[in-house]
């Protein structure tokens, strides 16, 4: 057996342990999963209970978009080690790049093809993953990428990039394109290590007898023997991702720790087929081979690990960055929905001062109608057995029943109306805000005023007909004693008497009716009503956003575990020691960066570092910590490091059961990429989010 083979067989070696510790890990993961989900339970129960909220289905919709993220975890992290358990025995290479950049000519080259698939010219050559053999190793060619028309094509060749261990990824020196630097981003975010090749694309006479074949030899001889040029293309399309080049595509990736080898693959092709070694050597295909089975033999047995646990990694990122994104969304809702009980209060406080005042004016006002019509029957009516009646009549004129409900009803539409006003101004901020919360707040209670503000009605008044009536019958037998002046007095002063009672027993009536429905009807019903379906919603919130925010946590933790082993091989891949460090703190963005903060950081040598880098395939930074003032040293890196800006802990919750919950505060006016906010988010364990 050969030093490769062997290499291989240790690699699948690798393979089983990198299988068992993912496997475990999902295990895990489930396990934490399922108690996380017995928070969720908990709060939608109590969700069920807030009878007050009429549109709970968006609330209802958010518990089950968690559920679903919960499930699609799970479930793409088992389908992944179940593709990838088949392919244990396996060191798989896809093959990725651009329409026309080569792969199907390297696929020729690798296999000594006779050179089918090899397009000539069209668009989208390959439509379909083919899979070949090379040396041991399992070869799969994809459809190319970023053709017109080709966005089936780019999903195929992503997805089939899933499961690969190893990536090697084809440029061409006639300028390389911004959307490529994209799809490469698509790749490495997968956490698969890359290799990359510039087919250099001088075309070559098919025929070796040809006058232009010489002419062609000359022209490749000089584009592939100037390395200044090729790392120039090399450089500026490195460029490409850290700038990016449309709102698709903001940029901010880091190519550094992809290496390039530059070959001329047609003349590869050639030389198999006219079997000219001049034409091999011209191509430099050799470097392209070694450039291949090296690192395998360097790097592999690390390599076919890392893709068991980043099948597990991957997916486990995804979620956290959508829960805490999803947690932090709850808290904009939470902070707007206590903005509004902050207006209303400050509004209710002005309001029932009013209220009052305008009571007491309309019963001032009422009492002296009342009082007019009062002298109008004395006056009138002192000696008619119709005294009783035409008082009453005299307040059948005054209305007062309508007009007691008039100024209920315009009390309570005021209250109506700011109601509906912060009701649709919440409405307005959570859709500004980006916010998927519903605010379509139940007004069925406060909408119905006439059905709690008719309770005015009863106020049909207590009218003394009888009594009033006994009273002036009584006149004719007081003629014979006193002067008819005093009797006519004496009788006035009686009926003034009785009507007066009447009257302050209508009013005391009046004045308590109106405050019962003004207290219970508008101030009770309606405004505290209102008030206590925002607290439901913010209650709802805050505890939806615990859920979201622990559920984050816990998957947090086993992501910690799985960079934790993968940063452990690699230190003892690199020959160092992994216990060196302390105090350990990670957070790492697939394909991108991996941060590691430690007490003892500067013990892990730059060669070491740069090991790890290369192994990893992506920039992995160390930070040591002061252990005296170990959170502030971390937040101090993670502002000026990682965020590149000032941010605030903002207190969201006091919570007795569940402890203090916190966002963190990012300055709106500056943009932040998608790993700056993943980075933040995993070591500091809260949601993160501008404002």
């Amino acid at each position: 057996m050969s030093d490769f083979q062997q290499e291989l067989s240790a690699c699948r070696e690798s393979a089983e342990r990198g299988y068992k510790f993912a496997d475990e890990s999902f295990q895990n993961l489930k396990s934490a999963l399922e108690e996380a989900k017995t928070k969720l339970r908990e709060a939608d129960s109590q969700q069920n209970q807030l009878w007050r909220l009429e549109n709970d289905s968006h609330f209802q919709n958010q518990f089950r978009e968690m559920r679903k993220l919960e499930r699609q975890t799970v479930s793409r992290v088992g389908d992944n080690l179940s593709a990838l358990k088949k392919k244990l025995a396996d060191f798989t290479i896809v093959l990725y790049g651009r329409t026309m950049a080569g792969k199907s000519t390297l696929m020729e080259i690798l296999r000594h093809g006779n050179g089918e698939s090899i397009g000539k010219g069209a668009q989208r050559t390959t439509l379909d993953v083919r899979a070949y053999e090379w040396n041991g190793l399992k070869i799969f060619d994809v459809p190319g990428t970023c053709s017109f028309g080709g966005e089936v094509d780019d999903k195929t060749a992503l997805e089939a990039a899933k499961s690969a261990d190893l990536a090697l990824f084809l440029l061409t020196d006639d300028a390389p394109q911004p959307y490529e630097a994209e799809r490469l981003a698509e790749l490495k975010a997968l956490g698969k290590p890359v290799l990359g090749i510039v087919n250099v694309k001088q075309a070559l006479s098919p025929d070796r007898q040809a006058a232009k074949r010489k002419l062609d030899v000359k022209q490749i001889q000089k584009r592939i023997n100037d390395p200044t040029r090729l790392e120039e293309i090399v450089r500026q399309f490195k460029e490409f991702a850290k700038k990016g080049n449309n709102k698709n595509f903001k940029g901010g990736y880091n190519f550094d720790d992809v290496p390039f080898v530059y070959s001329h693959l047609q003349s590869a092709f050639f030389s198999q087929r006219e079997n000219d070694s001049s034409l091999y050597e011209l191509s430099n295909f050799k470097a392209v081979e070694n450039f291949i089975l090296d690192k395998i033999s360097s790097d592999g047995q690390f390599i076919r690990t890392k893709t068991f646990i980043d099948a597990v990694a991957l997916p486990v990122q995804n979620s956290i960055a959508a829960l805490y994104g999803q947690s932090a969304e709850t808290i904009k809702a939470w902070e707007m929905y206590l903005d509004k009980v902050t207006q209303l209060n400050d509004w209710y406080e002005n309001f029932f001062e009013s209220v009052k005042s305008r009571l007491s004016n309309f019963m001032d006002g009422l009492t002296s109608d009342i009082n007019g019509k009062l002298d109008y029957v004395v006056n009138n009516y002192y000696d008619s057995n119709k005294a009783g009646e035409e008082w009453k009549n005299s307040l059948d004129d005054l209305d007062i029943t309508r007009r007691c409900q008039n100024f209920i009803q315009r009390i309570g539409a005021e209250a109506t109306e700011k109601m509906r006003e912060l009701s649709d101004e919440l409405t307005q901020d959570l859709s500004y805000a980006g916010v998927s919360v519903d605010a379509n707040i139940s007004m069925s209670e406060i909408n119905d005023v006439q059905g709690g503000l008719m309770l005015a009605a009863p106020l049909l008044m207590f009218t003394p007909v009888g009594w009033v009536g006994a009273a002036v019958l009584g006149i004719g037998a007081w003629l014979f004693g006193d002067s008819k002046e005093e009797k006519i007095r004496k009788a006035k002063n009686e009926l003034r008497e009785k009507l007066e009672e009447s009257r302050d027993d209508l009013l005391g009536k009046t004045w308590d009716n109106l405050a019962d429905v003004i207290n219970n009807e508008i101030l009770g019903k309606q405004i505290r009503g209102f008030k206590d379906t925002l607290f439901d919603m913010m209650n709802m919130l805050e505890k939806l956003a615990y859920t979201q925010n622990h559920v984050a946590d816990t998957i947090n933790s086993q992501y910690f575990d799985l960079n934790g082993q993968l940063l452990w091989d690699a230190i003892q891949y690199s020959g160092d020691d992994p216990r060196k460090l302390e105090k350990l703190e990670l957070a790492r963005v697939v394909g991108n960066k991996f941060l590691v903060f430690s007490t003892t950081a500067s013990k892990i040598s730059d060669s070491t570092r740069r090991k790890i880098s290369s192994l990893i395939g992506e920039n992995v930074e160390f930070y040591e910590i002061d252990e005296e003032n170990y959170f502030g040293d971390e937040m101090k890196i993670i502002e000026e490091k990682i965020l590149k800006s000032e941010f605030g802990f903002s207190k969201f919750v006091e919570d007795e059961e569940n402890g203090d919950m916190y966002v963190i505060t990012l300055p709106r006016e500056n943009y932040y990429t998608p790993e700056q906010i993943q980075l933040a988010q995993q070591l500091t364990y809260d949601p993160v989010v501008a404002y």
